[in-house]
């Protein structure tokens, strides 16, 4: 055991006896707390590393399976967005042409029915020039009988 300076709280000694787990009977320990025993690990701790070392690979297997899943998922989800995007990129086609097709419609309609009140007030006018002649045709002829 280590003696202490009281009034500092720092070793007085750097060495002190120790058990180390080899079960020798006493090391010295060496200044930085290193001894020059490496004690040789049991066949139970060993045993324990390789079922550690199993358990580490099983997770970084699990761990890759994740991140696989996680891509092919994020592939779908990509995937399902640019179809929904084209989707309603069609849909929008189609409802633009639907809309230039109804406003070219009404515009026809327009243009005939329009036609048709030309062809109507024009027949009207050469009815009614037609009209106009004979009853002067018919005036003049009125007036020569007379005199």
């Amino acid at each position: 055991m280590a003696s202490l300076n009281i009034s500092t709280g720092t070793p007085l000694e750097l060495r002190k006896l120790w058990r180390h787990p080899c079960k020798k009977k006493f090391h010295q320990e060496k200044q930085y707390g290193f001894s020059a025993c490496q004690p040789k690990a049991s066949s139970h701790q060993e045993g324990s590393a390789e079922t550690v070392k199993q358990g580490v690979d099983k997770a970084a297997e699990a761990g890759e399976n994740i991140k696989n899943r996680a891509a092919s998922m994020t592939e779908d989800a990509n995937q399902k967005s640019k179809d929904i995007a084209s989707n309603v990129s069609e849909a929008t086609h189609d409802v633009t042409d639907k809309a230039k097709q109804t406003v070219q419609n009404a515009w026809d309609s327009a243009k005939g029915t329009a036609q048709k009140a030309k062809e109507t007030v024009l027949g009207k006018v050469e009815d009614a020039k037609q009209s106009a002649k004979t009853n002067a045709d018919k005036a003049q002829r009125a007036m020569k009988s007379n005199n």
